[in-house]
């Protein structure tokens, strides 16, 4: 049996089941099924009306909208957030490479002043958090051919990822060296460590490892998971690997 009906039916005033010629009205087309009369039926399409349509449920919902959020504020603000911390950007250059659609630029240049600059961006973000970000050992005259825009970017991600994890007062620090294959970037910091269990899956999308690591300083884990992916996109992108050395 269904409770409801058309709210044109809606009596104005519990007095109309009194005025028998309204009250007549009432049984004829508002009568219920099963058991449930005409008057049951009206009671409980007055409070369904109270609760979705009248000016106590504009109140309630004005109410959900200031203090919970609207489906809609909440998606605009999560757009809004995801294109303040470049987690939109990120998304959709992993959407384009998913696809195929991405086209990387092939310039030369020389991986040391990629790494200089690098690190030298790193450093602000270090002190804000109280961090050392420093250069260590750097080959000189490393030409490299590749997107230079995405070299920064990995740099960037992996700089920032150490930084983000280094408690106030420790050293991140970056090397580029020369190996029989190339060349080999190294980021170490000297935080408290990933969790082994959670160090196989740290460069998947959306793999967050917070949880494994002591530290709970503003902003770190703050992200969308997207970096370590990103980076190893990127170095893949330029034939190269990424990995976990040791996480103490």
């Amino acid at each position: 049996a269904l409770p409801i009906s058309g709210l044109i039916y809606l009596p104005s005033h519990s007095r109309d089941f009194k005025n028998p010629e309204i009250d007549k009205y009432l049984q004829r087309y508002v009568r219920g099924s099963n058991g449930i009369d005409y008057k049951q039926r009206i009671k409980v399409m007055k409070l369904l009306w109270d609760a979705i349509g009248s000016e106590f449920g504009a109140r309630h919902e004005l109410y959900e909208m200031n203090y919970s959020g609207s489906h809609e504020l909440i998606r605009m603000f999560q757009l809004q957030q995801a294109q303040g911390n470049g987690a939109l950007k990120a998304m959709e250059a992993l959407a384009q490479a998913d696809s195929g659609a991405f086209q990387a630029s092939s310039t030369t240049f020389y991986l040391e002043e990629v790494v200089q600059e690098s690190v030298r961006a790193g450093r602000v973000l270090g002190t804000a958090r109280g961090v050392e970000v420093r250069l260590g050992e750097v080959v000189t005259e490393a030409e490299f051919r590749g997107d230079e825009g995405l070299l920064r970017q990995l740099l960037l991600i992996l700089v920032d990822n150490a930084v983000k994890y280094s408690p106030p007062g420790e050293v991140v620090e970056v090397w580029l060296s020369t190996t029989a294959e190339g060349y080999r970037l190294r980021v170490a910091d000297s935080g408290s460590g990933i969790a082994e269990a959670d160090q196989p899956y740290i460069f998947d999308r959306f793999y967050r490892a917070d949880r494994a690591r002591s530290r709970r300083e503003p902003g770190a884990g703050s992200g969308a998971g997207l970096g370590l992916a990103i980076a190893r996109w990127i170095t893949h992108l330029h034939n190269g690997r990424v990995w976990l050395e040791r996480s103490d």
